[in-house]
């Protein structure tokens, strides 16, 4: 049974969640949802086009942006699948990759990609120009063992997963 003393702890809890939390997102049941097939593109391989383990999808300016896991590159495509270029190849320099694993886009049009081997975070413009990268192995503040999903939020700070 619940005494007063519990529910006003519970209702204190509750106030400072609150008020340090302005605004939660929500997760929906997709019971009541309506998915709509649009279309299908690409093949397995390492061509133009082809993936080796595609994980994510983001948008923007009319442009499809899919990180190709294990051709360590980021392929960029028009909104029918057409081909347009491609960024990155494998290693560990600066717009190299070891895993490109997942991407955000910000508003201004900056890509955050997960390199999750390379235990980093890199940043490009929207035409794959390197600008910076984050991050190292480890797990202290700024370290990734695997970073994998990067996302922006409207105020402009990137968020990162990490696994193990």
């Amino acid at each position: 049974m619940i005494n007063k003393e519990s529910l006003i702890v519970i209702a204190i809890l509750f106030s400072i969640s609150a008020s340090v939390i302005p605004s939660l997102s929500y997760a929906q049941s997709s019971e009541n949802m309506t998915f709509t097939y649009y279309t299908k593109w690409g093949s397995a391989g390492e061509g133009d086009g082809q993936f080796a383990g595609q994980n994510d999808v983001d948008f923007y300016d009319g442009k499809v942006y899919v990180p190709d896991y294990a051709n360590h590159r980021i392929q960029i495509f028009d909104p029918n699948g057409n081909f347009i270029t491609k960024f990155g190849d494998g290693g560990e320099g600066d717009g190299q990759f070891h895993k490109a694993s997942a991407l955000s886009i910000d508003d201004e049009g900056n890509l955050y990609i997960a390199d999750q081997f390379n235990f980093r975070i890199q940043k490009f413009t929207s035409d794959g120009e390197f600008l910076g990268k984050w991050g190292s192995e480890g797990q202290g503040d700024g370290q990734f063992l695997h970073p994998h999903v990067p996302a922006n939020d409207a105020q402009g700070k990137l968020f990162v997963t990490d696994r193990d």
